[in-house]
């Protein structure tokens, strides 16, 4: 009998679980208009800063690489609780005024429906359309989280190798091919903390907002050419390598647009691992240019608001194509096999047989690299969401509705 108790309630939980999962449309009866209300805001900020898009996915991949994607990024701080936007990496995000004004819209329409965990998805999904990328179809139905904690708020740092970033990335779920493919649109607006990637998937770039300087954070600031090694290979001969591989390569891709500050890479142009020299696996060209951007007396890495910026995709920023550093494409890949990427981390996929080959292929499909991008988004977006009756659909995306 207790056995069957037991079968009984995991088949229950099981349901239960089933029954709350995410799903598309999930508004379609208790509020129809959402999703229209969210393009239509980001389209409106987007007409105004195209860069916003690198902000929106960004602030969307720092949400769910702590705690899920639940929103805990989005509240503020109280004189009771240091928030997790205060935290290091995370002193640079934007966009959040744009999350701020998707939320007043859609409350006007359906009051207490929509959490703002699915606005930042949704924000980040049209913004990608926007930028060049597909407008994939993305499940809803994710509640708010009521906890956020600066203390929780840690990344993979731009100097990491591809194996501990990977590490990082799989404490996610996300795998070789979602980390590779997803970098090509982080490159953003990086922090004054060595542990924020300058990626951010399409990271953004403008000062630093105030809406982010709360009196809190005041404690905290204080203290040769590559050939394409496997460029005739296909796709399918790279399914048979190890999946936890495969994702990486999706999230190097977000550095296809946006820009990152000179103190995460001033190493690689003037001492490359104390030798006093540059570092050797960068393009001669690409070098002269980063230096003229860069010049090693004025790179100020504990002030990033004074700190000079590059744009992350130097392949796009060179090219008379129509490819821009603020378009989602492969141009980057292609810029990373020529020995043009600003970060080390990026650079250094394009010395293993897995990740070159998967860049060439980008290179040589670029249909290939936003189908995947879609897949790759779709799959951060699932990070431990909540569903169901856990967590809560707040009313002000910036503080928990009972307070912290």
């Amino acid at each position: 009998m207790a056995a069957l108790s037991s079968s009984l309630l995991l088949l229950a939980a099981h349901f239960l679980t089933a029954s709350f999962a995410l799903e598309l449309n999930f508004y379609r009866n208790s509020c129809p208009g959402a999703e229209l209300i969210v393009k239509r805001v980001v389209q409106k900020h987007f007409q105004q800063d195209p860069s916003v898009s690198a902000g929106l996915v960004r602030l969307h991949f720092h949400d769910c690489f702590v705690r899920g994607c639940d929103a805990s990024v989005l509240v503020d701080s109280t004189d009771y609780n240091i928030a997790e936007k205060e935290a290091p990496p995370n002193l640079t995000l934007r966009a959040f005024d744009v999350i701020d004004d998707i939320k007043a819209e859609v409350e006007k329409e359906c009051s207490g429906v929509v959490s703002c965990a699915d606005i930042l998805a949704l924000a980040a999904r049209d913004g990608v359309a926007l930028s060049g990328g597909e407008d994939y179809p993305l499940p809803t139905g994710r509640r708010d989280g009521t906890v956020s904690l600066m203390e929780d708020a840690h990344f993979p740092g731009p100097s990491f190798s591809v194996q501990a970033a990977l590490a990082a990335f799989q404490t996610i779920n996300l795998d070789l091919v979602d980390l590779t493919t997803l970098l090509d649109s982080l490159g953003g607006r990086s922090s004054a903390s060595s542990h924020v990637m300058c990626t951010a998937l399409m990271a953004d770039e403008s000062a630093p907002s105030s809406e982010n300087s709360r009196q809190h954070r005041r404690s905290f600031t204080r203290n040769k050419k590559l050939t394409f090694r496997g460029s005739k290979k296909r796709w399918s001969s790279l399914m048979f390598l190890e999946p936890s591989r495969l994702g990486w390569l999706i999230v190097v891709g977000a550095h296809s647009i946006g820009l990152c500050h000179c103190g995460f890479f001033i190493d690689r142009l003037y001492n490359f691992r104390g030798s006093g020299l540059a570092d050797p696996h960068i393009d001669p060209g690409l070098l002269d240019t980063l230096r003229h951007e860069c010049p090693f007396e004025v790179v100020e890495i504990k002030n990033v608001s004074k700190d000079p910026k590059v744009f992350m995709n130097q392949a796009a920023a060179a090219s008379s194509s129509s490819s821009s550093p603020f378009t989602l494409d492969a141009s980057f890949y292609r810029g990373l096999l020529d020995y043009r990427a600003v970060l080390r981390l990026d650079q250094n996929l394009a010395f293993t047989d897995l990740t070159s080959s998967l860049a060439a292929s980008y290179v040589g499909d670029p249909k290939l690299f936003l189908a995947q991008f879609s897949k790759s988004m779709i799959k951060l977006g699932s990070v431990g969401v909540l569903t169901g009756r856990d967590g809560e659909i707040r009313s002000n995306c910036r503080s928990i509705n009972n307070g912290i």
